[in-house]
């Protein structure tokens, strides 16, 4: 039994891949009805779990044991400071009534001002954001080629010296925490280098890492070795699956090269869960960097997030979970919309 597309290959049909493609594509009315439908389905459904998402970290931020205002004060502020404070930051307030004050502000683009540093909330996160987004982006364009590199060497002769090699070696490296390989590369590269690549990535929110590019380094390799195993064997799965497919099997025996096999109809059918498992991947690169961004101190929303939760610094708090939140939404509209595209003629037909 096989699955995906199966173009029917016929010896004296003369026909080509494109052309079989062509001719089996659905309309494309169709493709972007079906692709317009699941955007919809998932901007719809996701502006809900926002709202759930942000709804239940401020009541969770709001019930925490302890007063904010002491934390950030200390504790030789005067009882009358105290009450100031709280009443400009407006804590003095029932918490329904500031709930919704801050979900207004919000929805206006506006965080409040953090306890700690007085700055705005806004401004704190939006460097930071393009840091977080420069080190995924890096970790991205680098994981992704070689996940479809190696899964598809591997897929395409499994069982092999090759294919044993490589799933082997990535599977030791899915198998480590981040900060544990993060720390290993740290000491084994960053301090044996003698600060040729530092290993810690220090360095001013604003100015970026572009202006120090040597403190990517690191912090990317950690992510890229740690999500290449998962990543390259469900590309390895869904080629190797393929592979065996009687489609494919009677394109071998039509004289179809296994070039062609393999990129024409192999790859082009395990593209779907690829692309899911690498959308996966994306989003913990853009919102599940706070373990990375500990490690190495690299200024972006984990490290902002680490700060701001130990400070109790709730504005800041309630802006990060907001952003991550709104990346998930993104990346996943952004998968459904790839996978409608990998596979035009299952979702034509619903």
């Amino acid at each position: 039994m096989t699955t995906g597309h199966q173009p029917e290959v016929k010896p004296s049909s003369g026909s080509t891949l494109p052309e079989l493609a062509h001719r089996d594509s659905p309309s494309r009315r169709a493709l972007w009805m079906s692709l317009a439908g699941a955007a919809g389905y998932r901007l719809v459904s996701g502006a809900a779990l926002l709202f759930v998402v942000v709804t239940l970290a401020f009541f969770a931020t709001a019930l925490l044991p302890g007063d904010p205002v002491s934390a950030v004060l200390g504790r030789n502020a005067s009882p009358a400071r105290l009450a100031e404070i709280r009443a400009a930051l407006g804590l003095d307030r029932p918490m329904l009534e500031r709930y919704w004050t801050w979900l207004t502000d919000a929805m206006r683009g506006d965080f409040g001002n953090s306890l700690v540093s007085q700055e705005s909330v806004v401004s704190i996160l939006g460097p930071r954001i393009v840091n977080s987004l420069i080190l995924a982006g890096c970790a991205a364009a680098i994981l992704v080629p070689a996940a479809l590199l190696l899964g598809t060497y591997a897929g395409a002769r499994p069982g092999s010296r090759t294919d044993r090699v490589i799933s082997s070696s990535t599977l030791a490296f899915l198998s480590m925490p981040e900060f544990t390989l993060g720390a290993l590369l740290a000491y084994l590269i960053g301090v044996r280098s003698n600060g040729a690549i530092p290993a810690v990535s220090m360095f001013a929110a604003e100015s970026g890492p572009l202006s120090k590019p040597e403190v990517l380094i690191l912090p990317v390799a950690t992510m890229v070795l740690v999500n290449l195993g998962y990543s390259m064997r469900i590309v390895r799965a869904g080629v190797a699956q393929t592979m065996q497919a009687d489609y494919v099997r009677m394109a071998r025996l039509n004289g179809v090269s296994e070039r062609n096999i393999l990129f024409g109809y192999s790859l082009r059918n395990a593209l779907a869960p690829c692309i899911q498992s690498v959308s996966f991947v994306l989003v913990y690169l853009v919102g599940g960097v706070v373990l990375v961004e500990t490690v190495f101190q690299y200024p972006g929303i984990g490290q902002l997030a680490v700060n701001s939760t130990l400070q109790r610094d709730f504005p800041v708090i309630l802006g990060v979970t907001a952003v991550i939140a709104g990346i998930y939404i993104v990346v996943n509209t952004v998968n459904d919309a790839l996978i409608v595209l990998s596979n035009p003629r299952k979702w034509a037909a619903r």
